[in-house]
């Protein structure tokens, strides 16, 4: 079973140190509604994805391949 984006996402802003406050910053949106996406409790949609990846300065592809 694959895993959700969102879980993905989380893994690596948490693995890589990135502050849950800079990234909301970066993103324009606030931290409890960043929160809510990295926590599963909000659907992040695709507009928000890219604008996710451009924040973490990734290609809009990293968190959709899967892992094998």
């Amino acid at each position: 079973m694959d895993e959700p984006i969102y879980k993905r996402v989380r893994r690596y802003v948490d693995t890589q140190g990135i502050s849950r406050k800079q990234l909301a910053i970066s993103m324009r949106i606030s931290e409890s509604k960043l929160s809510l996406i990295l926590n599963g409790g909000r659907r992040l949609t695709v507009d928000e994805y890219v604008q996710m990846c451009k924040a973490l300065a990734l290609p809009p592809g990293r968190f959709l391949e899967t892992e094998g």
